[in-house]
């Protein structure tokens, strides 16, 4: 059993190494890995065309499903790879069976910038129904990048530092659809639609989707920027988003901080019907109020530009505390707060701490592989 055990033990360690590493990475920074990281160079393994020429839809979701059970990194070198339909991380998921629990595989792009997957123009040109009275849940056959349903065990999914391009006349398309269980980040993601007539940049959906993160990702062209309804905390922050209607439309819990969003149409910036906490935005825009919501919610560090006021309620949602009639916001919460004084406590607006900077090793030299530290008896050192 020991021996059984210890190979997929190998892969999750180098993979989590792999993951604590790309998980810092900077915006437009390359990336590179040592031969004996053992990632899965799509193009020289697989011979996927990465010229914008050719069509790769089928290719790469043979890959990924060949890769779904295997911590194993799918590695994007830099070029344009064409789809025409989506590409889909394969969940079959049957209760009790503990083979099909997922653990990636991670999705890792050379640069953010220059690795793009795109959507050919005129994939799915018909407009997509109003996401405001119901998320768009049908329309998920409509994602350029899907990563897998959320069933609670679509374990340590993670997509990092590449470009997601919905190029033109695809107004009925939705960028990325994420899920993931327990762990996993989005995040060094660009989404966009060259003609700005996108529907839904980045779906955050599935009652049992998340704990998970979202982080330094740009939206720009849709719809909607972020459609979430999950059930389970995700965190988003360092979020860019411009979108012609709400920048966010949640039902879901969600935490975010270092959001700046950008209504093109009049209207509030975020819609919130869930559980909502928004700590530091820059939100513009036109109309009434930047941020409408139903649903227990605090703010710390907002301010917004072109509306009336801040906040405003959803119908029939009514606040414990009184909403400050005022365009920015020091900080609010709106249902009943306990503290050790008066009758309102405030909180000590201490500042959220970033995750730290690491600089991507591009010196294979400089590189240490777990390997070195297995002993002879195939047991692992301290």
């Amino acid at each position: 059993m020991k021996n059984i055990i210890l190979p997929y033990v190998y892969r999750l360690l180098k993979a989590l190494f792999l993951i604590v590493s790309a998980f810092s990475m900077a915006r437009g920074e390359d990336v590179r890995f040592p031969p004996e990281a053992e990632v899965v160079n799509v193009v020289e393994t697989y011979g996927v065309d990465n010229t914008g020429t050719r069509d790769v839809t089928e290719v790469l979701n043979r890959i990924w499903k060949s890769h779904r059970k295997r911590p194993s990194v799918l590695f994007f070198p830099k070029g344009t790879y064409l789809v025409s339909g989506m590409v889909q991380g394969t969940q079959t998921y049957i209760q009790g069976d503990h083979s099909e629990y997922k653990a990636g595989p991670l999705i890792i792009g050379e640069n953010r910038d220059e690795t793009i997957i795109r959507l050919k123009d005129g994939t799915w040109p018909d407009p997509a129904f109003d996401v405001m009275g119901k998320l768009p849940r049908q329309n998920l056959g409509q994602v350029v990048l899907h990563n897998g349903d959320a069933n609670n065990v679509n374990f340590y999914q993670i997509i990092e530092n590449l470009t997601v391009n919905l190029g033109r006349g695809n107004a009925g398309a939705i960028g990325v659809a994420y899920m993931t269980s327990n762990t996993g980040h989005l995040s060094n993601v660009r989404i966009k639609s060259e003609d700005g007539q996108g529907h839904v940049g980045l779906a955050l959906l599935g009652i049992e989707n998340g704990p998970g993160t979202v982080r330094n990702v740009e939206i720009e062209g849709f719809d909607y920027g972020i459609v979430a309804d999950t059930y389970y905390q995700m965190v988003l922050h360092d979020l860019r988003i411009q979108s012609k209607g709400p920048a966010l439309h949640s039902r879901g819990r969600l935490v975010i901080e270092d959001l700046v969003a950008e209504r093109l149409t009049p209207g509030p910036v975020i819609v919130s019907g869930g559980w909502f906490t928004l700590v530091g935005a820059e939100l513009k825009g036109t109309g009434t109020s930047a941020i409408q919501f139903g649903g227990p919610f605090y703010a710390r560090s907002v301010e917004t530009s072109g509306f009336d006021k801040a906040l405003e309620t959803q119908e029939g949602f009514k606040p414990y505390y009184p909403i400050p009639d005022t365009a920015a916001v020091g900080e609010y919460v709106a249902g009943e707060a306990a503290g050790l004084f008066g009758a309102r406590p405030e909180s000590l607006k201490l500042p959220v701490r970033k995750t730290p900077k690491l600089d991507w090793e591009t010196d294979a030299s400089k590189w240490t592989s777990i390997r070195s530290f297995k002993t002879p008896d195939n047991t692992w050192t301290e």
